[in-house]
């Protein structure tokens, strides 16, 4: 019996797939990725994107549990990522976060 533990508890272990999960950001990256990556046909700039309004989502979601009210009801988000494009358009040589924070710099300031 206990070799037929063994065996099961085995072969369970040798049919799981060990799964490497990674995160993926862009706070790292320069503007002039972003600025690369439009151009670039071939590219699905659509992960870059859904990085950007994830981030948006959670800084949105601080504002809130501090009740302050949702600092970004009245903007689309393709208006967002065009404002932090027009950002990285300018600052080539700056990181994309930090477009992100002056477009929510200039949110919460109105």
């Amino acid at each position: 019996m206990k070799r037929v533990i063994t065996a099961l508890t085995l072969s369970i272990a040798l049919a799981t797939p060990a799964t490497a999960y990674q995160f993926r950001g862009i706070t790292g990256m320069e503007c002039d990725f972003l600025n690369a990556y439009h151009t670039d046909e071939t590219k699905d700039w659509s992960a870059v994107k859904q990085w950007i309004y994830g981030y948006l989502s959670g800084i949105n979601t601080t504002f809130e549990s501090f009740g302050h009210e949702d600092a970004f009801s009245q903007i689309h988000f393709d208006a967002a990522y065009r404002n932090i494009r027009r950002y990285c358009e300018a600052n080539p040589d700056k990181q994309i976060i930090e477009g992100v924070h002056e477009f929510v710099r200039e949110v919460t300031s109105k």
